[in-house]
């Protein structure tokens, strides 16, 4: 194991806890641990914000952001510029896919640009413009012809998806070492694989077994193993035990050989 790769896990708590680091980078970090622990899920999540998210993928919540939809075009007498529509006026096929949030699948560093692009971004959908050639086509031509339809986002969201990011790299490092991955150590692929399920997917946390605690010394609890249990409380009276204990017994005892010898023609004592 090499100096680089005792400090990984350091490196990119570092590397996410400094706002002015570059991101991309952490996360490049983060991929090359997910390869020394044999983490498919860690390097995959990783890959996936440094690339951008494809169709298929399932994308992760704080990567669809709120949005509005809004429209340019002309009409006889006027430029129409950021006229927001309703959901009403997009056509009932589409109104879900185009109302339901502005799905950000773009990689981290192109996500990073956009943020930096001003106060409000415009984004648009791959099929937007297909949208709008239809809707065209349903307009009567007094009501003048749409020319491009876009999202808008607030700069805050798509930097809170950014930050988003971040804190996940802190929790999943804050995860690791919550099962005793040393700040110098490369964590085991169960340990990996388990940090990224209950940090980016939700998972609820397992309780962790040690079986050598009492031989390593490692356990927090303690264990007197030379102590016999306790014995559950008598239901003895007090006056029965001790001295009188033997004395009720020995009568008892008599009694029922008595009764016994009565029964089988034995002689008395």
């Amino acid at each position: 194991m090499t100096r680089a790769d005792r400090g990984l896990l350091a490196q990119i708590e570092n590397g996410a806890l400094d706002s002015s680091s570059s991101l991309a980078d952490t996360l490049r970090k983060c991929v090359a641990l997910g390869g020394l622990a044999g983490s498919e899920e860690l390097r995959d999540w990783a890959r996936r914000e440094l690339e951008g998210y494809r169709v298929e993928d399932e994308l992760p919540y704080y990567r669809t952001l709120p949005g509005t939809v809004k429209i340019d075009g002309v009409t006889f007498n006027a430029v129409i510029t950021g006229q927001q529509l309703s959901s009403y006026e997009i056509p009932e096929f589409a109104r879900e896919e185009i109302t339901a949030g502005v799905k950000m699948t773009q990689g981290i560093a192109e996500l990073e640009l956009i943020e930096r692009s001003g106060s409000e971004v415009k984004l648009q959908h791959p099929h937007m413009q297909n949208l709008v050639a239809y809707m065209n086509s349903q307009r009567a031509e007094r009501d003048g012809t749409i020319t491009t339809m876009y999202w808008v986002v607030g700069r805050a969201s798509v930097l809170g998806a950014i930050d988003a990011v971040r804190t996940n790299l802190v929790a999943l490092v804050a995860e690791m070492r919550a099962m005793s991955v040393g700040t110098g150590a490369i964590p085991t692929t169960e340990i990996a694989e388990r940090a990224v399920q209950v940090v980016i997917y939700g998972a609820k946390r397992s309780p962790i077994t040690v079986n050598s605690a009492l031989a390593t010394g490692s356990s927090s609890a303690s264990v007197d193993a030379g102590a016999a249990p306790s014995a559950p409380a008598s239901r003895i009276p007090g006056w029965v035990r001790g001295p009188w204990g033997f004395t009720v017994g020995l009568a008892t005892m008599i009694g029922a050989y008595a009764g016994i010898a009565a029964g089988m023609g034995w002689p008395p004592f």
